[in-house]
């Protein structure tokens, strides 16, 4: 009988019909539904339905009663590309062929706000708002960068014109400070939108990108990173043989550097069969309108966990967040007492609440069915939320390694070993018993530990080796760190390592010795195993042999 596929825990709970009073005439015209935390007196949130006609109608949103009641309608505010900036105090819109400014909360049915004319001729924008930057496209193909500042105002910092394989236009998403993606009718870039200049994209995943964007493939999660340059001979895989181990730890990672190369990378992919109407994000969770329903996907793990029963809707709106979403907001979570909900708005004019089960019970539920993958993300991308105190956390991230390493996902289990601080021995017990040092042999042989079921011959050895090997160096790396800086005195004291930690020495180099000399029988590794095997015995070590 084959093994039943773990089920997932669901992320919401089934979905409330929402009561509106005032929807409407003409609701075929709803495009977007969007919201804002920025109270009116005791009005909050405000949920907003933006209209093909340009009006902005606002409902006061009441969780508890079921109900939405119509607040008041804005004319001629609504544009497809406008948001409500809430962290800068201001609802951002195009009017009049400007972008228009208006003080948040919106008060009255009369807004002034305020029209730059430095930006006349608008057709779309896009802001950052932790960064505090907008990018503005004009009809003139002029791309203007501004800095939102301390004053409260939009301050021109560059301005660039778009090479005219991306025209038209289509969209613009602000990545960061500096960098904003542009999607043309048959091309796209991520611009640094300092020096003007397009980060380098290889032909593959131009091509990926491409795809996603016919709607071909599935859905990209893209990353900016250094670029480098690897040739095939000298490609190190798992890092065995990196003198750099410091570049594994989050501690030691430094700030993208923008003026050095970067390039833009294919970080992961959701395959689908049928390309979605539309992709929204509510933390920590992908939701993909499928038509006759909502996919939703766990964003750390890309599986999906559930289906909401929305029929084409015409906008998804994450109302309420988990407090992990954003640490960096100056605006508190409205209602922290209220769980994370979502509003779907479909036809003729259904709204529905769509509840968010707390982390806590999703994580439990993903460990009682065996879901680690689903679980771990969980704990990694709403780290407030999660329930597992240090110890439970590091046993489970230990757990989901032996998991990886039975899928033959040997640098991502290595990094979970090391993440989980986990006993090398423990590590040491899945490799066969000829390779490990005498101690470790007989501990193995009279282990009843199940993980160790798995075996390694050939060719899957020696990566699984090789994934070892980069183990081994960074765990001899952090313990050979036993120097602690105390920015208050600005000195540097000298620890000395403890017979416990010269135990573990002994081991990491003594497996690191045999583990190299089995990967050098390899011809692809020869002189590089070679190599780094005359460093460890050449420099100072605790090798057992």
């Amino acid at each position: 009988m084959p093994d039943q596929v773990p089920v997932p825990a669901p992320a919401y709970a089934p979905g409330v019909m929402v009561e509106v009073e005032g929807p409407p005439k003409r609701p075929a015209q709803t495009e977007r539904l969007l919201y804002s935390l920025r109270a009116w007196n005791d009005l909050s949130p405000l949920v907003f339905i933006g209209t093909s006609d340009g009006t902005l109608r606002s409902y006061v949103a009441d969780g508890r009663a079921g109900f939405l009641r119509w607040h008041a309608d804005y004319k001629r505010l609504f544009h497809a590309c406008c948001m409500f900036l809430d962290d800068w105090g201001v609802f951002a819109t195009i009017a009049d062929n400007r972008v228009k400014l208006v003080d948040l909360p919106l008060q009255n049915q009369k807004l002034d706000g305020s029209g730059r004319d430095d930006t006349k001729g608008a057709v779309l924008f896009a802001a950052h708002q932790e960064a505090k930057t907008m990018c503005v496209l004009l009809k003139t193909n002029t791309l203007k960068v501004f800095d939102w500042t301390v004053n409260r105002i939009l301050e021109p910092r560059a301005q660039h014109e778009l090479q005219t394989t991306l025209l038209p236009v289509q969209q613009l998403v602000m990545l960061s400070e500096s960098h904003v993606f542009i999607q043309g009718k048959k091309s796209w870039v991520v611009l640094n939108v300092d020096s003007g200049r397009a980060l380098s994209v290889a032909p593959d995943v131009m091509q990926q990108v491409n795809d996603a964007l016919e709607g071909s493939v599935g859905v990209l999660i893209l990353t900016i990173e250094g670029e480098t340059k690897v040739d095939e001979e000298n490609n190190d895989v798992y890092g065995a043989f990196d003198d750099d181990m410091d570049r594994y730890d989050e501690s030691a990672r430094k700030t993208l550097d923008v003026s050095s190369h970067l390039c833009v990378k294919v970080e992961r992919k959701i395959a689908y069969n049928k390309a979605p109407r539309g992709v929204f994000y509510h933390h920590p969770f992908l939701l993909l309108d499928q038509a006759e329903q909502i996919a939703v996907y766990n964003f750390g793990s890309l599986q999906m966990v559930q289906t909401l029963p929305v029929k084409n809707p015409y906008d998804v709106c994450a109302v309420i967040n988990v407090v992990s979403v954003d640490q960096y907001s100056n605006i508190p979570q409205f209602g922290s007492d209220q769980p994370p909900t979502l509003f779907t708005v479909s036809p003729p004019f259904d709204v529905q609440t769509h509840q968010m089960i707390s982390v806590a019970q999703q994580v439990a539920t993903s460990l009682g069915n065996r879901r680690l993958e689903d679980a771990v993300a969980l704990c990694k991308l709403c780290p407030s939320e999660s329930p597992l105190n240090d110890a439970d956390q590091r046993n489970l991230y230990a757990n989901y390694g032996f998991e990886l390493f039975r899928s033959a996902r040997r640098q991502e289990a290595m990094d979970f070993f090391f993440e989980s601080e986990i006993d090398v021995m423990e590590v040491l017990m899945l490799f066969p018993r000829n390779l490990l040092p005498r101690k470790a042999s007989a501990l193995r042989k009279d282990s009843s530990n199940s993980n160790k079921d798995h075996h390694l011959e050939g060719d899957d050895l020696v990566e699984s080796l090789l994934a070892l090997i980069a183990f081994l160096r960074r765990k001899r790396n952090a313990y050979l760190h036993y120097e602690d800086e105390l920015p208050s005195m600005g000195i540097r004291v000298h620890h000395n390592l403890g017979p416990n930690e010269e135990k573990a020495l002994e081991l990491i180099d003594t497996m690191l010795v045999k583990c190299l000399v089995v990967v050098a029988e390899k011809a692809k590794y020869e002189d590089r195993a070679k190599r780094a095997l005359f460093d460890v015995v050449t420099c100072k070590n605790w090798c057992e042999i």
